[in-house]
């Protein structure tokens, strides 16, 4: 299996072709570039100069932006859409005086009004800043002469990424196989488990299995507890608010902690999130879950319904402990505003029969 590098630009890098078709096959690629008659072009009644430049894109494995003087439209319009819509990696590099002269137009825009530069100036202004601005794409300057050895520098550098991200997929399978006896994981094995967790960049399936592994033996830093319970991934985010009590071990727990969990699912629009919460923090402690509960917002029916059933089924724990105030507090502040008659007429008992027991609230 070859490496085809495609080589993109204006018609001006052919003076830096010759050092890009060696410097390519040196490494064991195929170069391609829109003069080597290599790469294929449909001609058809239909077919136009940007879709051929696009489907060439895909078909490459690496592209090389290259900007001598010029910028061609197809280039930017086309073919750089293409490689940042489809993840497609590239290295990009300017000509030093080219690049020079860019910053030059982008200090003098900046101190005044004046449209200022002419055509060419302003395409080549209004280009770079795009990529830099809106993409924040570097863009590496070389000297002139020194095309080849820049080259040499952004492959090499591509490679021992490319090479990093095939060593994480590789680890990250093995780790995977350890999942099922979360005990064997040794130290560095919980690490790779945490940096899995926690990248949103990988499919939520083993994400999840991360989270259960760490969840099991208990390894998970407040941290890494509050990045999983932030996660925009619904089942990730889902699976860490069900194993809260596991992911955070501190008894009795911080109060700011608590807080920070409440603002997380305030914040959600999943309201599966909080009918999660309610169970997992009277588990985690009666006490603290009723004063930091007192945050939660309780629009969704069905959360108060789940806070009803919590009253119900701690309500010895919360006499024999002393936390009637707070549980009133909490009930009271459930039961306003509320036409679903069967768990607000039991939250209303519920208040009822505390109220009857001559407590009184702060």
């Amino acid at each position: 299996m070859m490496l085809d590098v495609l080589l993109c630009g204006a018609g001006d890098t052919s003076e830096v072709r010759d050092d890009f078709v060696h410097l390519v096959s040196e490494v064991g690629g195929t170069p391609l570039h829109y003069q080597s008659g290599d790469i294929f072009y449909a001609n058809t009644a239909t077919s136009t100069w940007a879709e051929n430049s696009q489907a060439s894109v895909k078909s490459s494995d690496l592209c090389v932006f290259v900007i001598v003087r010029a910028l061609g439209s197809i280039t930017w319009i086309t073919e750089f859409r293409e490689v940042v819509t489809s993840g497609k990696p590239f290295v990009m590099l300017c000509l030093d005086s080219t690049y020079n002269r860019y910053l030059a137009l982008s200090e003098a825009a900046r101190r005044s009004a004046d449209p200022g530069p002419e055509a060419d100036d302003r395409v080549l202004l209004d280009t770079l800043a795009a990529v830099e601005r809106d993409h924040q794409i570097t863009i590496v300057p070389f000297p002139a002469g020194g095309f080849a050895e820049a080259l040499r520098r952004q492959l090499a550098t591509t490679y021992a990424v490319a090479l990093k991200t095939l060593e994480e997929r590789n680890r990250r399978s093995f780790l995977r196989t350890l999942f099922n006896d979360p005990e064997s994981l040794a130290a560095h094995h919980l690490e790779w488990a945490t940096e899995l967790a926690l990248d949103e960049t990988e499919e939520k399936g083993p994400r999840k299995q991360a989270i259960l592994a760490l969840a099991q033996r208990h390894a998970t830093s407040q941290e890494t507890t509050l990045g999983l319970l932030g996660s925009p991934e619904q089942g990730v985010q889902r699976l860490a608010f069900a194993q809260l009590p596991d992911l955070y071990l501190e008894r009795p727990p911080r109060l700011d902690f608590l807080r920070a969990v409440i603002e997380i699912a305030n914040a959600t629009d999943d309201v599966g999130v909080a009918r999660r919460l309610l169970p997992t923090l009277f588990d985690i402690d009666l006490a603290a879950a009723l004063e930091a509960l007192t945050a939660l917002n309780l629009a969704d029916s069905g959360l108060r319904r789940r806070l009803t059933e919590q009253l119900e089924l701690h309500e010895d724990r919360i006499r024999e402990f002393g936390l009637t105030p707070d549980a009133l507090r909490l009930a009271q502040r459930a039961h306003v505003g509320s036409n679903d008659q069967d768990w607000k007429m039991r939250l209303k008992q519920f208040i009822e029969r505390h109220e009857n027991d001559g407590t009184e609230l702060a």
